[in-house]
């Protein structure tokens, strides 16, 4: 394939993979990336081994409102050995807590973890339903929390390196609890979780884009694209220089290559629009939006709310929230019948 078809390429793929990145504020640079999705997402391909015998629950709801922070339960099928070894120690219960690169991780913060699982513990339909011994509680960090491990000394509790970054910690409470360094982690093992990083290596990126073509099943497909997605915002450096190797274009054509697909179609219906300028304005505007709402119905569909959504495809929330209520209205309407009514529906409120 030639060098330049490639270059162009993936010029073109960075286009449909960050819309409008060239016209982006410095108000959108500094908006907090959704860590907290694709870690779920990475955990469920760290643990794919034992999918059928995990469920997972991204919020969990403690008292009357689900807590809104990186909070992940993982409910193991009893008498289910984990094969990952990140987690052997999970029981039937797993309080799991993410800090993303930009938070802290302290003594406080285990206290909070500790208050969560004490409260998850407290909610069974009957009196000790979930016993205290069924519990776990997971920290999860890119970065080694020294100072909290030195406070676990402090408290005499024993601290063991199970695995390589893992942590296990053997405390006086009631739940066994393990810390997980992620920068630790054995890479080749544990691809998608050391993948959460803002400062990815090459290499790195380079076997995250492999292993995601490898992928056959449609889930995880999908957790690895919302893996990649972050990581793609979080490391756009790296990533950009892709377009620069032949062999990673040609890895990232197929990653793109439904999108690519639809977008190509999408311009060549536009660009077959003929007559009058009204009516080629008007078909370019619809190829636009139905490209658009491609992208946001993916987000739609995985769960994410407005905001989540214009953060990372960069678009206003207005718009966002627009297209959400008419995929709620329209379940089953096309992208192009879609954006067809909403383009209909601002024309008449101009």
């Amino acid at each position: 394939m030639d060098n330049d078809f490639l270059t162009n390429l993936c010029n073109d793929m960075f286009h449909t993979a960050f819309p409008e990145r060239e016209e982006m504020t410095q108000e959108n640079e500094t908006k907090k990336t959704q860590w907290h999705p694709a870690f779920c997402s990475a955990m469920k391909l760290e643990l794919v081994g034992n999918k059928k015998d995990l469920d997972y629950i991204s919020e969990h709801e403690l008292n009357t409102k689900p807590i809104r922070i990186d909070l992940l339960v993982i409910e193991k099928t009893e008498g289910v050995t984990i094969e990952n070894e990140i987690g052997r120690i999970f029981k039937r219960h797993n309080i799991i807590e993410y800090k993303s690169p930009d938070d802290g991780l302290n003594v406080d913060t285990y206290f909070k973890v500790l208050a969560y699982a004490c409260l998850y513990k407290s909610q069974a339909s009957t009196v000790n339903g979930i016993a205290a011994e069924d519990i776990t509680i997971s920290i999860v960090r890119e970065q080694k929390p020294v100072g909290l491990l030195r406070w676990f000394e402090e408290q005499g509790c024993e601290i063991e390196q199970k695995y390589k970054g893992i942590y296990y910690i053997r405390t006086n409470f009631f739940f066994d609890t393990q810390i997980l360094v992620l920068k630790e982690l054995n890479p080749e093992m544990h691809l998608w979780l050391t993948s959460l990083s803002k400062k990815l290596s090459r290499p790195t990126a380079e076997k995250l884009v492999i292993r995601m073509n490898e992928l056959v099943e449609k889930d995880e497909r999908e957790y690895a694209d919302s893996v990649l997605e972050v990581v793609m915002k979080a490391n756009k450096a790296i990533f950009s220089k892709f377009k620069e190797v032949p062999v990673m274009c040609e890895e990232l054509a197929k990653l793109f290559e439904p999108e690519m697909k639809e977008a190509t179609r999408i311009a060549e219906t536009v660009g077959r629009t003929e007559g009058r300028a009204e009516g080629r304005a008007e078909g370019e505007c619809l190829g636009e939006i139905k490209g658009k709402i491609e992208l946001i119905r993916r987000k739609y569909e995985k769960g994410y709310d407005a905001e989540q959504t214009a953060d990372m495809l960069e678009q206003k929330v207005d718009f966002i929230k627009d297209i959400y209520q008419l995929l709620q209205e329209h379940t089953e309407y096309s992208d192009g019948e879609v954006a067809a009514i909403y383009i209909e529906k601002n024309n008449e409120n101009r």
